[in-house]
């Protein structure tokens, strides 16, 4: 069987087995403009939408594709031909406001109007202060002012392209656009719930060191571990995750004092620093957003090669092992997802559905197995989805 057709017939066979799990599922609050949201059913998590539970069939972008909209002519009958409902589309904090508060919304507009065209729905990818660890996103109004909007610093002092985690203005700035972008969102799109959920950022993580070199995050460094996220560790203390839990044990189970302290010598504390401080700044701009317009939320990782340490990989992004870290810190944020590009899949599904976190597959590799992996999250994982990368290049 010739390869295009095989990837087409498994994606069928998906579609199938996805709307017959869903029409077994029973369905409640049906009022025709529920917002889209999370609903606890038995031991699985569902996304609701329109009252009914939602399994997202889904298909990612490419990085640049849905910058233009002449770029996504030939994609959405594409995704379409694939028998996918959902399709995960970067939205570009450089677009949205090119000039500081001067906002355009015209691509996104497009894409909710085309996405209602041909039966979709949408999961915007906010593509701002980082992107795959990166700041390559953020408006040039932004890069080019590195005094009012400050980068991490390695060792010897040189400026990062990453926007530092540490700044008030770097998190305001991101803030308000994104505010901006999920009040518009519930301006167009409120009652018809086109877009149905929103990842916040993409990837964030440190890389190539373990965390922030700058002034102001070595004082912070050496400073208390903040009691917000002490007093969190030690009520849940028997029930952290074990590879985190392993690393506070290791340094005596201390309830107080500096970071290194608390959680020991080495890359691995420099990473539950960076951690905290991550998803410290991510709630700030979830929670603007929500306040805005309340849609489930999340954030995604980008995976651990085997024997890789802190620094070698995006370091303190929402990986399993720092699970308690993002969730003390980003209470916002509804759930974290794993990008699954090696082998192990069903390993990586099991470390997400840790602690009662829902599985989502934000990204994944696009290949003959993609389909299949899909499939078998669906029996034992309960996922709210799964969605290959780079969808558009799938014949």
């Amino acid at each position: 069987m010739g390869g295009n057709r095989f990837k087409r017939r498994v994606m069928t066979v998906v579609v199938a087995c996805a709307l017959l799990a869903t029409c077994a599922l029973p369905v409640q609050g049906t009022q025709e403009n529920l917002l889209p949201h999370l609903r606890r059913q038995g031991t699985a998590t569902q996304l609701v939408v329109d009252g009914k539970p939602f399994l997202i069939l889904g298909g990612e972008l490419g990085n640049s594709t849905s910058s233009s909209l002449e770029y996504m002519r030939p994609v959405w009958p594409k995704v379409v031909s694939l028998n996918l409902n959902t399709l995960l589309v970067p939205v570009f904090w450089e677009l949205i406001e090119p000039a500081k508060g001067k906002f355009d919304f015209g691509l996104v507009d497009g894409l909710i109007r085309e996405a209602r065209r041909h039966q979709l729905r949408l999961v915007p990818l906010w593509f701002a202060s980082w992107k795959n660890s990166m700041s390559c996103y953020a408006p040039a109004w932004v890069k080019t002012d590195q005094r009012r909007f400050p980068r991490a610093q390695d060792s010897a002092g040189r400026s990062m392209e990453i926007l530092s985690a540490f700044s008030k203005e770097n998190l305001d700035a991101d803030s308000r656009a994104f505010a901006a972008f999920m009040h518009h969102l519930r301006e167009v799109d409120g009652q018809d719930h086109t877009v149905i959920m929103v990842q916040v950022e993409n990837e964030i993580g440190m890389i190539p060191d373990s965390r922030d070199r700058s002034a102001v995050a070595d004082k912070l460094f050496k400073q208390p571990v903040p009691t917000e996220l002490m007093s969190n560790l030690e009520q849940h203390k028997e029930t952290l995750i074990p590879e985190f839990r392993a690393v506070w044990a290791a340094a005596g189970f201390k309830t107080r004092g500096t970071w290194e302290e608390v959680f020991g010598l080495g890359p691995k504390t420099n990473e539950i620093f960076m951690a905290w401080h991550f998803a410290r700044y991510v709630n700030g701009v979830a929670q603007l957003g929500a306040a805005e317009y309340k849609l489930p939320m999340y954030v995604n990782a980008a995976l651990i090669r085997p024997g890789y340490q802190p620094g070698q990989y995006p370091s303190a992004g929402p990986l399993p092992h720092l699970m308690d870290v993002w969730r003390a810190g980003a209470p916002q944020i509804d759930f974290l997802s794993p990008d699954i590009y090696f082998p192990n899949f069903a390993e990586w599904c099991r470390k997400y559905q840790q602690s009662g976190n829902p599985l989502f597959i934000a990204e994944a590799a696009s290949n003959p197995s993609s389909a299949v992996n899909a499939l078998y999250a669906v029996g034992p994982h309960d996922p709210i989805g799964s969605s290959p990368f780079a969808i558009e290049l799938v014949a």
